[in-house]
């Protein structure tokens, strides 16, 4: 489901409001993009984008209306319906948020968050180079640019995992996301971003 908004909006804001809905409709297992309130480092959460084909199934990813049938016969007439979508009124994209936070009032949240200064995290994200780390969770096969291996987030059989040594970011290319040090822990243990920046500066307090 694809969302088309008046105006642009920071990440972190598009994140809310879609938790927002989540929360709202009841869905479980739905999977949010953006999946980062904020960009650090690296390309971001990759994603399919419409009408492309799959270069592995060869399958072509259409729209579809709420029966599951195709949105119109062909791509061509697809595209034309698009080009006049609908957008979310800022007024309903601004009740969402108030309604998001109010849920969260009273709760410690990263938009409660201090964040470290930027020198302090790129001094983390230094500290142990990436590949050396990710080693102990994946089994990664050494490549010109890095790393590939098979995704340890999703049930993975094409090594759709990577790691870039000069950028020091790893990314799936299935999308189960993409970033720093710090995001994989992030994803990997379930925690929020200062539990992950505090595990981590610990287990390289030494060299900090």
């Amino acid at each position: 489901m694809w969302f088309f908004f008046e105006h642009a909006h920071v990440g972190g804001e598009v994140r809310a409001f879609g938790k927002a809905i989540l929360d709202k409709q009841n869905f479980q297992c739905v999977e949010l993009f953006p999946k980062q309130d904020r960009l650090y480092e690296g390309p971001g959460s990759c994603i399919r984008l419409p009408f492309g084909t799959h270069k592995l199934t060869g399958v072509r990813y259409p729209f579809i209306n709420l029966d599951g049938e195709l949105l119109a016969p062909t791509v061509r007439e697809q595209i034309d319906i698009l080009s006049a979508h609908q957008t979310v009124p800022e007024d309903i994209f601004n009740e969402y948020l108030v309604s998001k936070s109010e849920k969260q009032r009273g709760r410690p949240s990263r938009g409660f968050y201090e964040m470290p200064p930027s020198g302090e995290l790129e001094i983390l994200k230094k500290a142990i180079p990436l590949m050396d780390f990710l080693s102990d969770f994946i089994d990664l096969r050494i490549v010109a640019s890095g790393g590939v291996g098979h995704c340890p987030f999703h049930d993975d059989k094409h090594s759709s995992f990577g790691v870039n040594k000069e950028g020091n970011y790893w990314q799936c290319f299935a999308g189960c996301g993409a970033g720093s040090i710090i995001d994989f822990w992030m994803k990997w243990n379930g925690v929020d971003f200062p539990t992950a920046v505090r595990q981590l500066k610990e287990m390289v307090r030494g060299n900090l």
